[in-house]
């Protein structure tokens, strides 16, 4: 390898999300008891009109903090921002009323290339420390998206 092709980095970006979920669960008072405003949420039975004109009817109700990476945001400085955010909360996470599940979902997006695509990265101690804090269990999805 030569000059570009040794310092050639596959982008990635991230997103972090904050997910609740429940059938009886009230975005509102998730909001006052979390004192942050959700990025999505709706009640369970709300009704909207997709794209095609297809009336969909939520089978939940949700609430939602969606952080998004931007080019120089890392994982890390994802988690940083998802433990300050949250620390604010007045209720434990694993306490919300009417909430049915609770979790971290880490969504990590590369672009595909020749070689078909990935990407790596790294947690330090400190952020799984974060993420320990949080107290919350973690998906992670891995996606290459094909430009």
């Amino acid at each position: 390898m030569v000059g570009d092709e040794m310092t050639k980095r596959v982008r990635c970006s991230y997103q972090l999300s904050f997910y609740l979920n429940g059938d009886a669960l009230d975005p509102a008072e998730l909001t006052a008891l979390l004192c942050v405003e959700a990025t999505k949420s709706h009640k369970k039975g709300m009704k909207w009109t997709t794209s095609t004109q297809k009336e969909v009817v939520q089978k939940t109700g949700l609430w939602a903090l969606v952080l998004k990476g931007g080019d120089r945001e890392d994982l890390s400085t994802l988690v940083s921002r998802m433990a300050v955010a949250l620390a604010r909360r007045r209720s434990s996470l694993d306490r919300l009323p009417r909430v049915q599940d609770a979790y971290l979902d880490v969504l990590i997006l590369t672009d595909a290339d020749e070689d078909g695509g990935g990407c790596d990265f790294t947690l330090s101690l400190h952020t799984v420390e974060e993420m320990k804090a949080i107290g919350l269990p973690v998906n992670i999805t891995f996606a290459v998206v094909v430009p």
